[in-house]
Protein backbone atom coordinates (compact mmCIF):
# COMPACT_ATOMS: atom_id res chain seq x y z
CA UNK A 1 0.00 0.00 0.00
CA UNK A 2 1.22 3.49 -0.83
CA UNK A 3 2.78 5.46 2.00
CA UNK A 4 0.17 8.09 2.80
CA UNK A 5 2.82 10.64 3.75
CA UNK A 6 4.80 10.58 0.52
CA UNK A 7 4.31 14.28 -0.12
CA UNK A 8 3.69 15.98 3.19
CA UNK A 9 6.68 17.45 4.97
CA UNK A 10 7.56 20.75 6.55
CA UNK A 11 8.61 23.18 3.80
CA UNK A 12 12.10 23.48 5.31
CA UNK A 13 12.74 19.71 5.26
CA UNK A 14 15.49 19.09 2.66
CA UNK A 15 13.85 16.00 1.14
CA UNK A 16 10.62 17.77 0.26
CA UNK A 17 11.07 17.64 -3.54
CA UNK A 18 7.77 19.37 -4.16
CA UNK A 19 8.56 22.50 -2.16
CA UNK A 20 12.26 22.64 -2.98
CA UNK A 21 11.90 22.26 -6.73
CA UNK A 22 8.80 24.30 -7.45
CA UNK A 23 8.06 26.67 -4.59
CA UNK A 24 11.36 27.27 -2.82
CA UNK A 25 10.87 31.03 -2.69
CA UNK A 26 7.62 30.50 -0.77
CA UNK A 27 5.71 33.16 -2.67
CA UNK A 28 3.42 31.05 -4.86
CA UNK A 29 0.03 30.55 -3.18
CA UNK A 30 -0.61 27.37 -5.16
CA UNK A 31 1.92 25.50 -3.00
CA UNK A 32 -0.59 25.01 -0.18
CA UNK A 33 -3.43 23.68 -2.32
CA UNK A 34 -1.20 21.40 -4.38
CA UNK A 35 0.30 20.05 -1.17
CA UNK A 36 -3.15 19.17 0.21
CA UNK A 37 -4.27 17.65 -3.09
CA UNK A 38 -1.22 15.40 -3.42
CA UNK A 39 -1.47 14.26 0.18
CA UNK A 40 -5.11 13.39 -0.28
CA UNK A 41 -4.52 11.75 -3.65
CA UNK A 42 -1.75 9.54 -2.25
CA UNK A 43 -4.14 8.33 0.45
CA UNK A 44 -7.11 7.72 -1.83
CA UNK A 45 -5.71 6.09 -4.96
CA UNK A 46 -2.71 4.17 -6.18
CA UNK A 47 -1.81 4.90 -9.81
CA UNK A 48 -4.33 7.74 -10.12
CA UNK A 49 -5.65 9.21 -13.34
CA UNK A 50 -5.14 12.99 -13.40
CA UNK A 51 -6.90 15.13 -15.99
CA UNK A 52 -6.03 18.78 -16.44
CA UNK A 53 -7.56 21.33 -18.77
CA UNK A 54 -5.25 24.12 -19.82
CA UNK A 55 -1.71 22.84 -20.11
CA UNK A 56 1.25 24.65 -18.57
CA UNK A 57 2.27 27.61 -20.74
CA UNK A 58 5.42 28.77 -18.92
CA UNK A 59 8.40 26.45 -18.51
CA UNK A 60 8.65 27.49 -14.87
CA UNK A 61 6.39 29.85 -13.01
CA UNK A 62 2.72 30.30 -12.19
CA UNK A 63 1.48 26.85 -11.18
CA UNK A 64 3.83 24.69 -13.31
CA UNK A 65 0.97 22.21 -13.10
CA UNK A 66 1.79 19.89 -16.01
CA UNK A 67 5.40 19.49 -14.91
CA UNK A 68 4.38 18.85 -11.30
CA UNK A 69 1.78 16.27 -12.32
CA UNK A 70 4.36 14.50 -14.51
CA UNK A 71 6.85 14.38 -11.66
CA UNK A 72 4.24 13.07 -9.23
CA UNK A 73 3.31 10.27 -11.64
CA UNK A 74 6.96 9.46 -12.43
CA UNK A 75 7.59 9.03 -8.69
CA UNK A 76 4.41 7.28 -7.57
CA UNK A 77 2.62 5.93 -10.65
CA UNK A 78 -0.53 6.89 -12.46
CA UNK A 79 -1.45 8.67 -15.68
CA UNK A 80 -1.78 12.30 -16.76
CA UNK A 81 -4.11 13.52 -19.50
CA UNK A 82 -3.47 17.19 -20.32
CA UNK A 83 -5.81 19.03 -22.69
CA UNK A 84 -5.23 22.38 -24.38
CA UNK A 85 -6.92 23.98 -27.36
CA UNK A 86 -3.63 25.45 -28.61
CA UNK A 87 -1.50 22.91 -30.55
CA UNK A 88 1.61 25.01 -29.98
CA UNK A 89 1.14 24.81 -26.21
CA UNK A 90 0.80 21.04 -26.48
CA UNK A 91 3.96 20.81 -28.59
CA UNK A 92 5.93 22.94 -26.15
CA UNK A 93 4.77 21.22 -22.97
CA UNK A 94 5.63 17.83 -24.51
CA UNK A 95 9.20 19.08 -24.91
CA UNK A 96 9.34 20.41 -21.33
CA UNK A 97 8.13 17.11 -19.85
CA UNK A 98 9.96 14.72 -22.19
CA UNK A 99 12.42 13.74 -19.46
CA UNK A 100 9.79 12.33 -17.11
CA UNK A 101 9.26 8.58 -17.18
CA UNK A 102 5.52 8.99 -16.77
CA UNK A 103 2.39 7.76 -18.49
CA UNK A 104 1.26 11.03 -20.04
CA UNK A 105 -1.05 11.94 -22.87
CA UNK A 106 -1.34 15.41 -24.40
CA UNK A 107 -4.50 16.32 -26.29
CA UNK A 108 -4.92 19.32 -28.60
CA UNK A 109 -8.67 19.87 -28.36
CA UNK A 110 -11.43 22.02 -26.98
CA UNK A 111 -11.60 20.82 -23.40
CA UNK A 112 -15.40 20.60 -23.17
CA UNK A 113 -15.62 18.57 -26.37
CA UNK A 114 -12.96 16.14 -25.14
CA UNK A 115 -14.41 15.75 -21.64
CA UNK A 116 -17.90 15.08 -23.02
CA UNK A 117 -16.54 12.07 -24.93
CA UNK A 118 -14.14 10.81 -22.26
CA UNK A 119 -14.89 7.35 -20.88
CA UNK A 120 -12.67 6.32 -18.00
CA UNK A 121 -11.73 6.96 -14.39
CA UNK A 122 -10.86 10.38 -12.99
CA UNK A 123 -9.12 10.59 -9.63
CA UNK A 124 -8.08 14.25 -9.87
CA UNK A 125 -9.65 16.79 -12.21
CA UNK A 126 -7.84 20.12 -12.52
CA UNK A 127 -9.74 22.85 -14.38
CA UNK A 128 -7.55 25.71 -15.57
CA UNK A 129 -8.37 26.46 -19.22
CA UNK A 130 -9.77 29.61 -20.82
CA UNK A 131 -7.90 32.76 -19.81
CA UNK A 132 -9.49 34.86 -17.07
CA UNK A 133 -8.97 38.50 -18.01
CA UNK A 134 -7.16 40.83 -15.61
CA UNK A 135 -6.76 43.79 -17.98
CA UNK A 136 -8.73 47.01 -18.25
CA UNK A 137 -9.82 46.46 -21.84
CA UNK A 138 -13.33 46.67 -23.27
CA UNK A 139 -16.07 44.20 -22.34
CA UNK A 140 -14.12 43.00 -19.30
CA UNK A 141 -17.16 41.65 -17.45
CA UNK A 142 -18.37 39.75 -20.51
CA UNK A 143 -14.94 38.19 -21.04
CA UNK A 144 -14.71 37.16 -17.40
CA UNK A 145 -18.18 35.65 -17.50
CA UNK A 146 -17.24 33.69 -20.62
CA UNK A 147 -14.29 32.18 -18.73
CA UNK A 148 -16.49 31.34 -15.74
CA UNK A 149 -19.13 29.73 -17.93
CA UNK A 150 -16.51 27.66 -19.71
CA UNK A 151 -15.18 26.41 -16.37
CA UNK A 152 -18.66 25.24 -15.38
CA UNK A 153 -19.20 23.59 -18.79
CA UNK A 154 -15.98 21.65 -18.28
CA UNK A 155 -17.11 20.33 -14.94
CA UNK A 156 -20.55 19.34 -16.20
CA UNK A 157 -18.93 17.60 -19.17
CA UNK A 158 -16.79 15.34 -16.94
CA UNK A 159 -19.18 15.05 -14.01
CA UNK A 160 -20.66 11.72 -15.09
CA UNK A 161 -17.22 10.10 -14.90
CA UNK A 162 -16.40 11.23 -11.37
CA UNK A 163 -16.43 8.85 -8.42
CA UNK A 164 -17.16 9.76 -4.78
CA UNK A 165 -13.40 9.85 -4.15
CA UNK A 166 -12.50 12.16 -7.06
CA UNK A 167 -10.65 15.35 -6.08
CA UNK A 168 -11.63 18.57 -7.86
CA UNK A 169 -9.08 21.37 -8.10
CA UNK A 170 -10.05 24.76 -9.60
CA UNK A 171 -7.43 27.36 -10.47
CA UNK A 172 -7.52 31.18 -10.61
CA UNK A 173 -9.81 31.57 -7.64
CA UNK A 174 -10.08 34.71 -5.47
CA UNK A 175 -9.41 37.10 -8.34
CA UNK A 176 -11.22 40.37 -9.04
CA UNK A 177 -14.70 39.64 -10.31
CA UNK A 178 -14.79 36.32 -8.47
CA UNK A 179 -12.19 34.40 -10.44
CA UNK A 180 -12.52 31.63 -12.98
CA UNK A 181 -14.39 29.03 -10.85
CA UNK A 182 -17.14 31.26 -9.41
CA UNK A 183 -20.04 29.53 -11.16
CA UNK A 184 -18.52 26.08 -10.72
CA UNK A 185 -18.19 26.58 -6.96
CA UNK A 186 -21.85 27.58 -6.72
CA UNK A 187 -22.79 24.45 -8.67
CA UNK A 188 -20.61 22.19 -6.51
CA UNK A 189 -22.17 23.57 -3.36
CA UNK A 190 -25.65 22.92 -4.73
CA UNK A 191 -24.61 19.34 -5.53
CA UNK A 192 -23.44 18.70 -1.97
CA UNK A 193 -19.68 18.79 -2.56
CA UNK A 194 -17.39 19.83 0.29
CA UNK A 195 -14.85 22.63 -0.04
CA UNK A 196 -11.58 21.74 1.71
CA UNK A 197 -9.74 24.99 1.00
CA UNK A 198 -10.73 28.12 -0.90
CA UNK A 199 -7.54 29.98 -1.68
CA UNK A 200 -5.87 30.92 -5.00
CA UNK A 201 -7.02 27.43 -5.97
CA UNK A 202 -10.19 25.82 -4.64
CA UNK A 203 -10.31 22.15 -3.57
CA UNK A 204 -13.58 20.19 -3.53
CA UNK A 205 -14.48 16.59 -2.73
CA UNK A 206 -17.66 14.57 -2.46
CA UNK A 207 -16.63 12.46 0.51
CA UNK A 208 -14.23 13.06 3.39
Amino acid sequence: MMNRWLIYTRPDWPFNWFFNQYYENGTNPRYFTFQIVFNLLSQRKENPVIIETGSQWLEKGDGSSTTIFCEYISRYGGKLISIDINPNTIKTVKEWTAGYQADKEFIASDSVAYLEKYQGPVDLIYLDSFHYSMDDGPNLQERRLESQEHNLKEFKAIEKQLSPSTIILLDDNFLPGGGKPTLTKDYLEQKGYICLLDFHQSIWIKEI
